[in-house]
């Protein structure tokens, strides 16, 4: 599976399984930062801003959000049926894809410094900067990230509030 269908997968689950539990669960796991494609990234972000103010998510009024050329991608996504029920399973591999372009930034630099260096001292230094940079680089198979409550519960405090002074009627 590509980089882009996995990405796709996740919108199309999200959407799909709107607020469900396991979407709630991916926002603790994947950061938007893990999307490589920029409007899938700018979709979870409206997804998320939509879903943590307790608002049904639908592609429509996400790409309405968003603006024009997003209806396309959004409704593309919810055709993806099968990505829903494995919703969890395809976050962890657009956060394990997100690691994994990382580390081959960070080798693609460590090789160009190496074959810019000028003498053998420049290229030794090269290699002990990239053992430095591979031993910092860690990736965890534990699928839950620290999230502050208020990310969360932001506004459902005074949604309910406002629910139980009947000034908004319950779903």
């Amino acid at each position: 599976m590509t980089y882009e269908e996995a990405e796709q997968a996740v919108i199309g689950g999200l959407l799909l399984r709107q607020l469900d539990a396991a979407v709630f669960e991916v926002f603790g796991l994947l950061p938007a930062e893990a999307f490589s494609i920029r409007q899938y990234r700018e979709i979870y972000l409206e997804i998320k801003r939509q879903s943590l103010d307790g608002k049904n998510t639908d592609p429509f009024l996400v790409a309405d959000a968003l603006g024009e050329g997003y209806e396309a991608l959004t409704v593309a996504a919810t055709g993806l049926a099968w990505a829903a029920p494995g919703l969890k399973h395809y976050a962890e591999m657009v956060k394990r894809n997100h690691f994994l372009r990382g580390a081959e930034s960070m080798m693609a630099g460590a090789l160009d410094k190496f074959d810019s260096a000028r003498n053998a001292d420049e290229k030794m230094a090269a290699i002990k900067q990239l053992q430095s940079d591979i031993q910092r680089l860690s990736f965890s198979d534990d699928s839950r990230a620290p999230v502050h409550i208020d990310e969360l519960l932001s506004g459902m405090a005074e949604k309910l509030e406002s629910r139980m002074e009947g000034r908004e009627e319950s779903r």
